[in-house]
């Protein structure tokens, strides 16, 4: 007799998992009602009766989400979003939520995996390049972000943003070489405009053709003679080269630098160590 109660127990235990007591449900249905209506304050006192009583309840975690997120609490609203995916992984509208909230937070590791899900669960992988690539690259994964980068340029060879974008990436992992052919690239499609002028100079630079950049950025300075990050790249180009003339030249022009932007760029360091180089004494 008592084995048959045990059993009777169990079974009866086992029966009533997963489903909402009538107390949960009621306050679910109050809960969405007062979300729907836009009382997303009311709504959260009302669902957080409900996780008092069951923690773990999917739509009680997945409403206070929604609810935080409406009233541009993100970072609540990534806690409880994240809670019940943990619970309930790999579910579309959840990792919809998490991937729209996000990356509003800096959660970059977050923002990847909900696009990665999205993929997995049948979404088409184009739809996230670009902000898969986005994403790898403020979490200082530029690998990744240039291969999504590659993707895109493949996908959309007249936007000229792409092939800056690739640039940067492949220069950044050292792809010094192949920084400048898709520079090039984008100059035999485009023509020589500034921005394109100058990240190849930048990139010439880069890999020790400290002359032939000098050249183009003296060029550019003299079309806007204004421009401060010409400035600074033309300086840090004549700082490389074994010449007196041209490091006093940089020193001149960061030393103008510092003062026209009032500290805003941290030149200190370059500014000292040709000060240091060149022996000059205040």
């Amino acid at each position: 007799m008592k084995r048959l109660l045990i059993i009777l127990f169990l079974v009866s235990t086992f029966l009533g998992c997963g489903q909402k007591s009538g107390d949960v449900a009621e306050i679910v249905r109050a809960g969405q009602d007062l979300f729907l209506s836009g009382d997303y304050r009311g709504a959260r006192a009302k669902l957080i009766e409900g996780l008092k009583i069951s923690p773990s309840d999917h739509d009680l975690l997945y409403y206070m989400g929604l609810c935080y997120n409406r009233d541009y609490m993100y970072d609540s609203a990534l806690f409880y979003l994240k809670k019940v995916d943990l619970l309930y992984p790999d579910e579309r509208e959840i990792n919809i939520a998490i991937f729209q909230v996000a990356p509003l937070v800096g959660d970059w590791k977050n923002s990847i995996a909900a696009a990665r899900t999205l993929i997995d669960l049948g979404e088409p992988p184009e739809k996230y390049w670009n902000d898969l690539a986005e994403f790898n690259r403020q979490s200082g994964k530029t690998r990744n972000a240039h291969y999504y980068y590659r993707k895109l340029l493949e996908r959309e060879p007249d936007n000229v943003d792409r092939y800056l974008q690739v640039a940067n990436t492949a220069a950044a992992l050292n792809l010094v070489e192949d920084a400048a052919n898709v520079i090039d690239s984008a100059i035999d499609r485009f023509g020589p405009t500034d921005v394109l002028l100058g990240n190849q100079a930048t990139i010439m630079s880069f890999s020790g053709k400290h002359q032939q950049a000098e050249e183009i950025f003296r060029t550019l300075l003299a079309k806007d003679t204004a421009n401060m990050y010409v400035k600074l790249n033309l300086a840090s180009c004549l700082s490389s080269q074994d010449n007196t003339a041209k490091k006093r030249e940089a020193y001149n022009l960061l030393t103008d630098l510092r003062a026209a932007t009032e500290g805003q760029l941290e030149l200190d360091s370059m500014i000292t160590a040709l000060k240091t180089e060149l022996e000059i004494t205040d």
